[in-house]
């Protein structure tokens, strides 16, 4: 397995849920939240945020040639669903970064079997 990847990923992933998503969507993604005057629906939040998710692996994959499209596409993906099921609070903060670090591993094995 390339540990670079695994580097790369789980980069990816701080950079998007932390810096990159910001105090707007973080509060906007969930749908207990779309009442506030004057903010997009959840939806839109949620979806936005795991667009930047997927944008950013692609990105950064792109810098060592490994398929960015498919994978940022996943990545996007996944991380709206788990975003979603932790708005409809069937877990807490802990539990979603936990899923999502698990999804990251489990792309970077299926980047490896790729490869």
């Amino acid at each position: 397995m390339n540990w670079q990847v695994l580097f790369i990923l789980l980069c990816a992933h701080a950079l998007a849920d932390f810096p990159l998503q910001g105090q707007y969507l973080a509060v906007g993604k969930f749908r207990e939240n779309s009442h506030w005057e004057g903010r997009p629906h959840w939806l839109f939040c949620l979806t936005y945020h795991a667009l930047i998710h997927g944008i950013v692996v692609a990105v950064l994959l792109s810098q060592i040639n490994y398929y960015p499209f498919h994978y940022g596409v996943l990545a996007a993906v996944v991380h709206w669903f788990i975003d979603f099921a932790r708005g409809e609070k069937l877990f807490g903060i802990n539990w979603d970064q936990f899923i999502h670090i698990v999804s990251v591993f489990c792309m970077w094995a299926l980047i490896g079997v790729r490869v």
